[in-house]
């Protein structure tokens, strides 16, 4: 091959990797992209996705519902809504499909009246007050706010007063905020993603990480507790959550804060709250990983709540009567068991419903 010949094929090399290099970093920019290259990434769990070791994957893909009841498009600003409106706010919890329709669209269905469902993993971004001024609720109505939070945010979503004299967002600058964000920021972060995640390169990063655990135990930072009889994996957050020692006046804290949020709910809309806090996986199935005790971090705090007078649906001690885990062994949510257990739980506390019970 002549000298020339050379320089045409490394120039040739050299744009290759260009473009290659650009269509990732396009890709990092789109969502619709790194959804369809990561599609398969979490059919074992989200927390398999992380560790991706061979002794924790299960036989099969965890199970999904696929129906297509998903939430309506949250309506207009301002648009005016149904006297007997209800809201769901809810994290992953409430809208993820994991084999039975989601949490929030069962809670819908069952309370037979327009609810309408405000997913978000980032609590920051999920203020109520923000949205009840985007939709406020019809005059002389008295909405249900149900609030579906997993344990391990608790803490600190609630360790300072929520505000309400935000602005609301409409949802076309919600839409433009995104955006923007998106184009500016996150790109290593998905770019990262993409190295590991996506399904050109997952069996290599299997084979290596399957590899490094059986040599040196190493493990993943977003799973560093595990068990092994039976395989099962704890997300760092929920790890460091049941590691904390919860105060006695830590409690009284947050339980005054959510108390003062369900009191200017009513003062400010006429919404009644419905608190569903979530246990983690981990305060259930500690035993199997660590011999550390748990504080009754959720026990403690649901006490206060009723002695405030918070509609408080406490699941903790219904989980711990089922003699089967609610949990997947290799995903931080519950089962189809588990959300049944939660449903039949909320509707006991759910205001209309609890009244004519009683």
């Amino acid at each position: 091959m002549s000298r020339a010949q050379k320089e045409v094929w490394l120039k040739r090399a050299f744009f290759m990797l260009g473009a290659c290099a650009g269509l990732i970093i396009l890709a990092t920019k789109s969502p619709t992209a790194m959804e369809w290259l990561t599609k398969d990434s979490g059919q074992y769990g989200d927390l398999y996705r992380f560790a991706q070791v061979r002794a924790f994957k299960p036989a099969a893909p965890l199970p999904r519902w696929g129906g297509n009841d998903k939430p309506p498009p949250l309506p207009p600003a301002h648009s005016p809504l149904p006297v007997d409106t209800h809201f769901f706010f809810g994290d992953s919890f409430g809208y993820l499909d994991v084999g039975v329709k989601p949490f929030g669209l069962q809670v819908r269905d069952q309370v037979k009246s327009p609810v309408i469902c405000v997913f978000n993993r980032d609590y920051s971004d999920m203020n109520v007050f923000r949205f009840l001024k985007r939709n406020p609720p019809p005059p002389g109505a008295s909405p249900v706010v149900a609030y579906e939070i997993v344990e391990r945010s608790i803490a600190k979503t609630f360790a300072q007063p929520i505000a309400t004299n935000v602005p609301p967002i409409l949802s076309s600058s919600l839409s433009l905020r995104q955006q923007a964000k998106r184009l500016v920021s996150n790109t290593e972060q998905n770019h990262q993603i993409l190295m590991i995640h996506s399904f050109l390169t997952t069996p290599l990063t299997e084979f290596w990480n399957s590899t490094r655990f059986n040599l040196t135990g190493a493990m993943a930072k977003e799973t560093p507790l595990y068990s092994l009889k039976p395989p099962m994996l704890f997300f760092d957050e929920e790890v460091e959550s049941y590691f904390s020692r919860h105060t006695d006046s830590n409690i009284t804290q947050m339980a005054d804060v959510i108390a003062r949020f369900a009191r200017e709910l009513r003062a400010l809309h006429h919404c009644e709250l419905v608190f569903i806090p979530v246990p983690n996986k981990i305060t259930l199935c500690a035993k199997f990983s660590t011999d550390q005790p748990y504080d009754e971090f959720l026990p403690r705090l649901c006490r206060e709540l009723h002695r405030r007078s918070v509609r408080t649906v406490d699941l903790l001690p219904c989980f711990r009567r089922e003699q089967d885990c609610l949990y997947y062994a290799t995903d931080t949510h519950w089962n189809p068991r588990g959300i049944q257990v939660a449903l039949e739980e909320t509707l006991k506390v759910w205001p209309a419903r609890r009244e004519k019970a009683e």
